[in-house]
């Protein structure tokens, strides 16, 4: 959802408000989770609340390496956000980095009407 939403954002007004309604319903959906799960009404908006802020934590992380072409700025933000600083866990040797990219590289050619149709299958 990171990658499809830095994609949007960089579609103009119309890309920037679809990315905010994914947005929306991606935490809308995490909110009614939680409520079918039997949080109570305090702890479902503290919850999504930390959900969201540790999103956009990472979005930005993402989004700032990949927008600088900073391969080891991505690891990085991989090692820390997705592999949880396991030592173990390598995500430039795994490959993962280089399926990240492979992903915004494939994103960057869905043509920009395509796009903001929700047309990005190739």
């Amino acid at each position: 959802v990171a990658l499809v939403m830095r994609r949007l954002k960089a579609s103009g007004d119309e890309g920037r408000a679809l990315s905010q309604q994914l947005f929306d319903e991606m935490f809308s959906d995490m909110d009614l989770t939680l409520r079918e799960m039997g949080a109570g009404d305090i702890g479902v908006s503290k919850r999504v609340r930390v959900m969201a802020e540790g999103f956009l934590g990472r979005l930005d992380a993402y989004a700032t390496a990949l927008d600088a072409n900073d391969a080891a700025g991505l690891c990085a933000a991989l090692q820390r956000n997705l592999l949880r600083d396991n030592d173990d866990a390598d995500p430039e040797a795994s490959g993962l980095a280089e399926y990240v990219l492979a992903i915004v590289a494939d994103l960057d050619k869905v043509p920009e009407s395509s796009l903001l149709a929700g047309a990005i299958a190739q």
